[in-house]
């Protein structure tokens, strides 16, 4: 039996040789293969040199093991935190067929820490990160063909969501506690609030934006299941939420984070308090 083993977040494990002074060169010579290959490919390495690698370390690593080349098979359970994480995939998620990949805003890093905690605690995996240069654009990423294959048993699939033109899968659907935490993923990922001033007055609106037709429909769909009145404008790619008692109801019931952020940002602004977010809080 070939066993062989893929280290989770390698690059993690490097930065902590590398501040006790040794090089790739080094590590190389002590484990026997290239570690390079590892930190920047994500490549599986040989149970002895993983070995080797834990002893010198002198600490536990975490890990994925291989039985022939062929990864465990993994178990997703259905339940809340498994269809909020449904909500983040088809929002700001993409799947290739060996790893998950999903980019969120690198300002809300509260956010970024509760999806990859989400992450975690739901796959088993530990995801690695990165931010792309002179963008906003903060990437969270899981290689794992396994972890592919068992998302796609709930539902998702691999390749290009608007070409796929992918929906909500039917298990999340069929129940309201899965809608709530569905609608909270889609929604702390593609959606939006703003406010709206009209003769001294100011208002808070939502809105959903997906380019997948389904998912916009499903959007609407799930809302509608929760007594909350939306407008659809497919040419837009839009659902709005504009009126204040369905804003209301929606923030209330849902509890998506981007609230949060919505209210730090404009907290300050004693007419915007006085007028729209007491009543809703």
């Amino acid at each position: 039996m070939t066993l062989r083993v893929r280290i989770i977040n390698p690059l993690k494990i490097y930065k902590k040789l590398k501040n006790k002074g040794y090089s790739l060169q080094k590590i190389n010579k002590i484990i026997g293969t290239e570690f390079k290959n590892q930190v920047y490919k994500n490549y599986s390495i040989n149970i002895n040199s993983f070995n080797k690698l834990q002893d010198f370390l002198e600490e536990s690593i975490k890990h994925t093991i291989f039985e022939n080349n062929i990864l465990k098979e993994i178990h997703l359970d259905k339940n809340e935190k498994m269809a909020e994480m449904i909500g983040i995939i088809l929002g700001d998620g993409s799947l290739s067929k060996n790893s998950l990949r999903i980019c969120l805003n690198a300002d809300e890093k509260e956010y970024i820490y509760y999806v990859s905690q989400l992450m975690e605690e739901l796959f088993k995996k530990e995801s690695s990160s990165y931010q792309q240069k002179n963008t906003k654009s903060y990437y969270l990423r899981i290689c794992s063909m396994s972890l592919v294959k068992a998302l796609i048993s709930k539902g998702l699939k691999v390749g290009n969501k608007v070409k796929n033109n992918i929906g909500v899968p039917l298990w999340i659907k069929n129940n309201k506690k899965y809608i709530i935490a569905c609608l909270r993923g889609l929604f702390d990922t593609d959606g939006s609030i703003y406010k709206h001033e009209t003769k001294g007055y100011i208002y808070i609106h939502l809105n959903f934006r997906s380019y997948s037709i389904n998912l916009l429909n499903d959007f609407k769909e799930m809302c509608d299941g929760m007594n909350i009145i939306t407008n659809k404008y497919q040419d837009r790619h839009v659902v709005d939420i504009l009126k204040r008692n369905e804003v209301k109801k929606f923030i209330n019931l849902i509890k998506p984070m981007k609230w949060k952020y919505f209210l730090n940002k404009y907290l300050e602004a004693e007419k915007l308090l006085n007028n729209t977010t007491k009543n809703i809080i």
